[in-house]
């Protein structure tokens, strides 16, 4: 299979060319069964929700960690990612049928110790609020986040930017290295006394 290049990131033809393509869109091309497409019925009234119900059965709902003034809603992965450094660029790639991460539509912030492939994961979990959320990094993370505020209500999903780092344990060797599944992802910083009230509930339940 021939791999074409963007952003640093090497991939199919199709997986390549989805860098600008919405959510959904990449959702209803990636061969899904409809039975995966469509949210749950049972929490249309909730603040957290699964995306569809293919994050539902396949992805793990956020940790959830609390601390004096906020809480972390901490995402992680549901598929192992096999990242392969190439002569012209990066090669990582995830078997789940609804992959997790696609090419970057915008450039980032190069890094010295990322490598230079431009990717963005989407949010299997969303909250259903018209706040504005801080994503972070986390600490000894194998992915590198791009820090900003986001907002789930606009488009009913966010692309969450990263780069992939080249050093950690999720490095075999330097020729190749596998990030586990259940790896630390992203968090989603919630400081609204209201929304967090209403999240804590919920994990109550």
């Amino acid at each position: 299979m021939n791999n074409y290049l963007k952003n640093g990131a090497l991939g199919s033809k199709y997986w390549i060319d989805s860098y600008n393509k919405d959510f959904f869109t990449i959702q209803k091309e990636s061969n899904l069964p409809p039975i995966f497409l469509n949210k749950l019925d049972e929490f249309s009234n909730n603040i957290l929700q699964p995306i569809n119900k293919y994050a539902y059965y396949y992805s793990k709902k956020p940790q959830l960690i609390k601390y004096k003034d906020y809480i972390v809603l901490r995402q992680k992965t549901h598929s192992e990612i096999w990242v392969e450094p190439k002569h012209n660029g990066l090669y990582a790639l995830d078997k789940a049928w609804q992959r997790q991460f696609y090419i970057s539509d915008i450039n980032l912030d190069k890094d010295s110790n990322c490598f230079d492939a431009m990717y963005k994961f989407y949010t299997p979990w969303i909250i259903n609020k018209k706040n504005n959320f801080e994503i972070k990094s986390i600490k000894n993370s194998p992915f590198l986040i791009k820090s900003e505020k986001i907002n789930f209500d606009v488009n009913g999903y966010s692309w969450i930017y990263f780069l992939i780092k080249k050093n950690g344990k999720h490095m075999n060797t330097k020729q190749y290295g596998i990030v586990d599944i259940g790896t630390p992802m992203f968090d989603i910083i919630i400081k609204d006394k209201d929304t967090i009230l209403e999240i804590i509930k919920e994990y109550e339940k």
